[in-house]
């Protein structure tokens, strides 16, 4: 948030409304290998306390952190994997999937391929 990225502030009302506690990872529990790679501070705490958790799940986009993440065995979400997995459990109708696969198309500050977008789309409708 002090370096004025708008997805940290909504992260915080979110975990605020819920209630939740950000978990701070001390780099003394970032395993060596972990500390060694070239992902960012906050894939390497993401993932570090994925591992210090056990059977967590990762909420990644980055290819290199979902890598890192498949190679120590973690289960890994991206952001189209969200609402898909909402949709397959029932928790969103088709219509309101279809919603959120064309806006995150359309907008320009959601890096997402196009063609990770229509992949998805036929693996999940047929279409």
């Amino acid at each position: 948030m002090r370096q004025g990225y708008e997805d940290a502030r909504t992260l915080y009302l979110f975990l605020n409304q819920m209630g939740w506690s950000p978990e701070d990872v001390d780099s003394a529990v970032i395993p060596a290998d972990l500390q060694e790679t070239h992902l960012d501070r906050g894939e390497r705490d993401t993932l570090a306390l994925a591992v210090a958790l056990g059977d967590a799940l990762v909420l990644m986009d980055e290819t290199a952190g979902r890598e890192v993440a498949r190679a120590r065995g973690l289960t890994i979400r991206g952001s189209l994997g969200v609402p898909v997995e909402s949709y397959r459990q029932g928790l969103i109708e088709a219509n309101q999937l279809h919603l959120y696969f064309a806006e995150i198309a359309r907008r320009r500050d959601i890096w997402v391929s196009q063609a990770l977008v229509e992949r998805l789309r036929q693996e999940v409708f047929g279409d």
